[in-house]
Order: structure tokens, then sequence, then C-alpha cells
């Protein structure tokens, strides 16, 4: 994880240590100019003080890498991860022996509860994406693009799909993409009741090499078992292809 770290990581990037025992081996060393914290400092978890920390923390750098351990006894209910894959973009997994490196971008400002644009695309009448809020639009390669996407149930679902946000070149080819279950897992399309409104944050990391120019972000769902898309209507009913636009961003 240290030779991983210091290949990708930038000045200003945070590395969050769980549990507190992952501390003395990265004790002392530089690791591509990140900063080092530990949360919680020490078991048993304090729940309040923790929430403060990770508060603290996502305010000041736009890129975490948190790194779990065996959090049985430092984070028994999953708090830690909770928090951050519902306050801040999760943007992916990498796995060292028994230790996990989950990447999370952070928002200019705090995570919004509303959209700022809305949408009306749906999928299978099942679900319906009411809204979307792009935090930034100029970013810049190697940053992690904060998506929201709001998304409404319809009716019972009885299966788990995944969601998937693609960045597409001016070409169509896609160049960067983020594919997990709602909320980073924590809320299975199966455990939506009708009517409830799903706050689902995502980050897409974006390439170091990536070259300047408009790029189009797009989403969609698929079912995992077989890789298939469900197809997409627009609030008219009209077929709208296997994804929906969300966003644009421009690389200086």
């Amino acid at each position: 994880a240290s030779e991983y770290l210091a290949n990708v990581a930038r000045p200003g990037d945070a590395l969050v240590l769980n549990p507190p025992d992952l501390a003395p081996p990265l004790s002392g060393q530089e690791i591509g100019g990140l900063k080092i914290y530990v949360v919680p400092e020490q078991p048993p978890l304090d729940v309040a003080a923790s929430r403060e920390a990770l508060g603290l923390i996502a305010s000041e750098h736009s890129r975490l890498f948190v790194l779990f351990g065996d959090t049985s006894t430092s984070d028994p209910g999953g708090f830690m991860e909770s928090w951050l894959n519902q306050n801040a973009f999760r943007a992916g997994d990498l796995w060292f022996g028994d230790l996990r490196l989950v990447l999370y971008g952070t928002s200019p400002v705090p995570p919004v509860e509303q959209p700022s644009r809305r949408e009306g695309a749906s999928w299978d009448d099942s679900i319906e994406l009411t809204g979307t809020h792009l935090a930034v639009e100029a970013p810049e390669p190697g940053d992690v693009v904060p998506l929201t996407l709001f998304w409404e149930a319809l009716q019972p679902m009885e299966e788990d799909l995944k969601v998937f946000v693609h960045l597409l070149n001016a070409g169509g080819e896609m160049v960067a993409q983020r594919d997990s279950e709602p909320v980073s897992g924590i809320r299975p399309t199966s455990t939506w009741t009708p009517g409830e409104s799903i706050v689902d944050h995502h980050g897409v990391l974006l390439p170091l090499e990536l070259p300047a120019g408009d790029y189009q972000l797009v989403a969609g769902l698929y079912r995992p078992e077989t890789g298939k898309r469900l197809p997409a209507t627009d609030d008219t009913g009209a077929p709208a292809g296997d994804s929906w636009p969300v966003g644009t961003i421009r690389i200086p």
C-alpha cells in the first residue's frame, strides 16, 4: 500500500488509517506529501468525535485515501465507512493483502440534499432519476469528480441493480468510470420503497493524462449478473437509450 500511495498521491491528499494499529508501520514515512490521520485515535470508537474528525479532514483535503484493516474493534458498526459513503464521493477500492484502500473525493462545499438540475429519466418503470448535482465543472486531471444522483423508487424492487457513471470524450469513448451499488452498497435497490428518495454520491477519478477538452458524464443501471443495461425513457415515456446524460465537465 505504501508503494502504491507513493506513486499516486499528490501534495494535499490525506491518508486516514483505521484501525489505529495500522499507524506504527506507516509512522515517519514520506508518502507523496500525504498528511496522515488516525481515526479513531484509539478504540473503542467514539462516534461523535470520529464524525467531527472526519468532517474536518474532508473539509481540508480534496482527496482522501482511507486504509481499512480489521475494524471489528475500532469500528464494529461500520460507522466510518458509512459516514464517508454518505458525505464524500467514493471513487475506487484496492486490496493489499488484508488491507483495503478506498479513495474518496470531497466537494468544495458540503454534499447537497437537493438536486441542482432536474432529470426525469426512468428505468423499467421502477426507478426514476429525479435530479443531479455536479459540484465541480472544471476539474484538473487526477481529480475526483463529485457527482450526486437523486433516485426515486416508483414501485417495489426485488432485484439489486448496479449504477454506472461513465465519462465520455467528444468521440463518445469512455475515458473514466465508476460502477457500484447505490450509496456504495449501503442502499441496494431491493431495499427501496415506493416514493422514497435516495441520495447517491459517486466519485469519478480522472486519468492524469486526460487531454484538455469537454467531456460528458452519463449514468444508468444494469443487472450485475449479466452486465445488461436497462433501457431508459425520458419524462414523456420516449426511449432514451441505455444511459442518460447527467452533466459536462471541461478540462483546462
